[in-house]
């Protein structure tokens, strides 16, 4: 069983509500937004189950709104299979209001952290569970809140106090010096309660509480790579995946190239227990790393840790000796009197017995000519006479002349070359075929400059797609498909997310101070503020508040002629010939929608649009409007589109409205709601009532 509370705390009363989940429940609640109880204020809540696994049996993780303006103290706090965690809020301590989570995190004091932080091995380390507290929005603690976690279980230090070792170990993100960094918090900043552990804290991150072999009194942080903290966020992540490492054999100073998949900027590397500082991630299948000095001798363990993956390899570490080779075989395969180190590092001496051949039989006759063997200079000639041109046969193969197996020779020499008499087929790829990081490539001496270069910017094209700069796929991507603003693949965003009334001066304008504002009316200003902007009544606003930009102009750029006469096989201009089929497209909502049909009473005006054959499409494709599609109609700017063939101001004015298809509940199902294109009005009427109506599709 999990269990999440949040509290306000006042001198005389003290309001919780708790959320209780049953291990076995994969639902969530929703409470309401916000509550009021004799003063005291309960902010809305939300808490939900993670999948349960074998290694993650009941984890829950709790998130709430913490309010700044708040004068009491704001706690959350959760329930995990291996122990329990709080986070407690005093007031002030957040600028601005947030949605603070607090759920289990991923491991923090793993290998690569440990040799960060000069911890020692984590064999010799005891770990609690570590606990993520995260926050909606940027931004750091004013005043610390404290972080109340459950102690290590099973200590079995002789000490006598069992937690005189006890440190936490956290990674945070300190917003207000825009880095990530590990670090640690020592005994002597804790405070141990009821069992937990208690400390304060200034930074949204993950903290877990561990107990290391000697007491650790300094406080330590290092800059690192930011990553996911929670585990909930891990699971969905791609882990890490070394498949590849060369060389194997490396020495103080050595680059090490590492292959695998799924590598991310937020991968950390420890050699031993060294940290390795000098990394490079190239992309999602490529990073490399310079070997840090102080390694033992022998094989060494490589440690990744990345967004709560690890994983280890090996490497055989020669330091920065030469006074002797490293020689994995044992001494038993080495010559006898030969001194090296083997695989541990160890000084070891070969044993083996090896035999000089017998030289005593070795004359200057027996040696060919120009060959010197052990200081004897051979004179016997060759018979037959050696090669001494491409192809020849029946000849003795020499250095200049070496004899090759032609089978299949063809397909491995370049056209225009022949080797053995083979003339070669192999043609090499065009310049724009091979990558510039490749190199040049060819025969050496004439070596060819490959000119395909790896993308790099957004859009771009001939090129080659990296992990970064991965190809897509923009066959039938529209501008609307992405908001205003963004460009992706070379397609610039026109979708406008945020509609604003805009500014008839003549209707309205005031230049005073907001503060001396009244009820009164104003049209000789001439600043465009926001108090300022009408609705559409009089016609569509042509002014636009200064401080907002061109995104928020919600007006005829938003709108296109949808006309047609053949279902939309081809459109055609809405106009004097065109007029009863004249429809016109939101590109933000996607409706299209058709001039008005005349006045009617609610049902009528609902199968009027069923049957409707305008535009040549067939009945059933046109329907009437719900509601909220006609406020958002209005919203979208559909009195830019005034004009005498689809819709006249007056029309859209029309004191009568248009029906909707929504049925108003509150007065009973036979009311519908009708609404006011011009002003962005509605209202209940009875459904016999007649009013103006038009469809959508």
């Amino acid at each position: 069983m999990g269990g999440a509370v949040i509290q306000h705390q006042t001198n005389w009363a003290t309001l919780a509500i708790s959320v209780a989940l049953s291990g076995t429940s994969a639902g969530c609640f929703k409470p309401a937004t916000f509550l009021k109880q004799s003063g005291v204020e309960v902010h809305s809540l939300r808490a939900g189950l993670m999948p349960a696994d074998a290694e993650h049996q009941g984890q829950t993780k709790v998130t709430a709104v913490v309010s700044a303006s708040s004068t009491n103290a704001q706690t959350l706090s959760t329930s995990m299979a291996q122990g329990s965690a709080s986070v407690s809020f005093p007031p002030g301590s957040l600028a601005i209001d947030s949605e603070v989570t607090i759920e289990q995190g991923v491991l923090v004091a793993n290998a690569v952290t440990a040799a960060q932080l000069g911890l020692g091995s984590t064999s010799s380390l005891q770990v609690g569970v570590p606990v993520a507290i995260t926050s909606s929005t940027s931004q750091d603690a004013v005043t610390p809140f404290t972080v109340s976690l459950s102690l290590p279980s099973g200590s079995s230090l002789a000490l006598a106090d069992q937690y005189l070792n006890l440190l936490i170990v956290y990674k945070a993100t300190l917003r207000g010096e825009s880095k990530t960094v590990v670090g640690t918090i020592p005994r002597n900043k804790l405070t141990i309660v009821d069992g937990k552990v208690q400390f304060s804290a200034s930074y949204f991150g993950n903290y877990q509480t561990v107990i290391t072999g000697s007491t650790v009194q300094a406080v330590a942080q290092v800059t690192v790579p930011a990553g996911v903290i929670s585990l909930s966020a891990a699971s969905s992540l791609p882990a890490i995946a070394i498949t590849a490492r060369v060389p194997f054999a490396v020495t103080q100073g050595s680059t090490v190239r590492l292959t695998g998949k799924n590598f991310r900027s937020s991968m950390v590397l420890a050699y031993g227990s060294k940290p390795v500082s000098q990394l490079t991630v190239a992309s999602d299948v490529s990073a490399s790393f310079v070997v840090p000095a102080g390694a033992q001798l022998g094989l060494t363990t490589l440690a990744a840790e990345q967004d709560g993956a690890s994983q280890s390899i090996s490497l055989l570490y020669a330091g920065s000796s030469s006074d002797l080779p490293v020689i994995t075989l044992p001494p038993a395969s080495v010559c006898s009197g030969t001194k090296y180190y083997d695989a541990n590092g160890q000084t070891q001496s070969g044993t083996r017995s090896c035999t000089q051949p017998d030289l005593s039989s070795l004359t200057a006759a027996n040696i060919l000519s120009g060959v010197t063997i052990n200081g004897v200079t051979g004179t016997a000639t060759a018979s037959p006479a050696n090669c001494s041109s491409d192809g020849a046969t029946a000849c003795v193969a020499t250095s200049s002349y070496a004899a090759a197996a032609t089978s299949g020779l063809a397909s491995k020499v370049l056209a225009g070359s022949s080797v053995a008499g083979v003339a070669g087929n192999v043609t090499m790829p065009s310049v724009a075929n091979v990558r510039v990081s490749n190199g040049a490539y060819g025969v050496g001496g004439t070596s060819i400059t490959p000119t395909l270069a790896d993308c790099s910017a957004d859009g771009q094209q001939s090129c080659y797609a990296t992990g970064v700069f991965k190809a897509a796929n923009v066959t039938g991507v529209s501008t609307w498909d992405l908001a205003s603003g963004v460009t992706l693949a070379g397609v610039a965003g026109t979708y406008k997310k945020n509609c604003r009334d805009k500014i008839t001066s003549s209707a309205f304008n005031y230049d005073g101070s907001a503060g001396s504002l009244t009820n009164a009316s104003f049209t000789a200003g001439t600043t465009l503020d926001y108090w300022d902007t009408t609705n559409d009544h009089a016609g569509f606003g042509a002014q636009r508040v200064a401080a907002w930009s061109t995104t928020t102009d919600c007006d005829a750029t938003v709108w296109s002629d949808a006309t047609t006469t053949d279902a939309g096989a081809t459109t055609v201009p809405c106009g004097a010939g065109t007029s009863a089929n004249c429809q016109f497209k939101d590109n933000l909502s996607g409706l299209v929608v058709s001039k008005p049909l005349g006045g009617s009473n609610w049902s009528a005006a609902v199968i009027a649009c069923n049957n409707s054959t305008i535009g040549g499409f067939s009945a059933g494709t046109w329907r009437l409007p719900t509601h909220k599609e006609v406020m958002t109609l209005h919203i979208h700017g559909i009195v830019s589109q005034v004009n005498s063939y689809f819709m006249t101001l007056a029309t859209m004015q029309s004191a009568s409205g248009y029906w909707s298809s929504t049925t108003d509940t509150e007065l009973g199902n036979t009311y519908a709601i009708v609404n006011y294109l011009a002003n962005g009005g509605s209202s209940n009427m009875t459904k016999a009532t007649t009013s103006n109506a038009f469809c959508v599709r």
